[in-house]
Parts: C-alpha cells; sequence; structure tokens
C-alpha cells in the first residue's frame, strides 16, 4: 500500500508564491491548493468555498455571507484570489518540472488537493437575503449543494488544464 502525505490547505501571511513553493516543496506527490485567509475577506473558508459556486451569487453583509441577485464586490475579490493562487501553483509546476533529480526531470504531483467547505457548512454560514442561514430553507440547500458540485467540477478541469494533474 502506497501513501501520499498532504498537508493542511490553511498557511500564515499573504504571499501565496512562498505558500505555492512551500506546499510542492513539502508534500510533492499530494500539494494542496494553499489557502492565506490574512489576505482578508474573499480569502477566508467560506470566500474561497463560494468562489466555486455556479450561478449562485453572493455577496457579504455585515454580519455574514449572504446570497444575492449579483456577484458582489467580496465574490469578485475571493474568485481573483482563487485565480492567483491557481497562477502560483502553475508557476511552481512549471519550476518543478524543469527541475533535473538525479539525472532525470522531476515529476511533481499525482494530484493537487483542494480544500473547501461542504455544502451542509457552507450553506449553514450562507444567509439568505432576508438574513436566514440558507441552511434553513431545502431549495437553497439544494441549489447550494448543486452549484457547489457543479463549481468544483469546473474546478478540477482548470487544475488538469494548467497543471496536468487531477
Amino acid at each position: 500500500m502506497h501513501t501520499l502525505a498532504t498537508s493542511a490547505a490553511a498557511f500564515g501571511g499573504t504571499d501565496v508564491r512562498s505558500a505555492a513553493r512551500i506546499a510542492l516543496g513539502e508534500t510533492p506527490e499530494l500539494p494542496v491548493l494553499p489557502a492565506l485567509a490574512d489576505r482578508g475577506i474573499g480569502a477566508d473558508p467560506i470566500g474561497r468555498t463560494a468562489a466555486f459556486l455556479v450561478d449562485l451569487p453572493v455577496d457579504t453583509s455585515p454580519r455574514a455571507w449572504k446570497l444575492s441577485d449579483t456577484r458582489g464586490r467580496a465574490a469578485r475579490r475571493a474568485a481573483d484570489f482563487l485565480d492567483r493562487d491557481l497562477d502560483a501553483m502553475e508557476e511552481q509546476f512549471e519550476l518543478a518540472r524543469g527541475a533535473v533529480v538525479d539525472g532525470a526531470s522531476a515529476s511533481p504531483s499525482r494530484g493537487v488537493r483542494v480544500e473547501v467547505c461542504g455544502p451542509w457548512t457552507l450553506a449553514a454560514k450562507l444567509e439568505l437575503p432576508g438574513g436566514r442561514p440558507a441552511l434553513s430553507d431545502s431549495g437553497a440547500r439544494k441549489d447550494v449543494a448543486e452549484s457547489l458540485r457543479e463549481g468544483l467540477r469546473a474546478l478540477a478541469g482548470r487544475i488538469y488544464s494548467r497543471l496536468g494533474v487531477p
């Protein structure tokens, strides 16, 4: 039986390139896509996971993340953080592929692990426009779960096309 080491996605600080280098350097067979919550709103676990949602716009209120009619500034920021994180991982993968170890090219990874909140956690942390938790509405729970599933499939495709790994 072959086991793979990985790490938690939560990294301190705000330097995503450094975090990506550490993630790939420390756990090359199954690196994690780093998450740096210190960057602020949109980089928190709920904002990060909300960035994966498809056709289910979110925004923030003074209290929490909420479902909304349009994707708000914080949601756009979360998507931008995700794009930057993928850019940093792609850069590190390219550097690792160019490395030569013991006379052979290094193959950096068998995959990339992405930490996300599950649909129940996300629905519990997202508010409906009226202020109630999305978890309290069966239709909203279903919409959140379906949107997250579709978003994660799209993310897997993006990771494969950019990094060449699942």
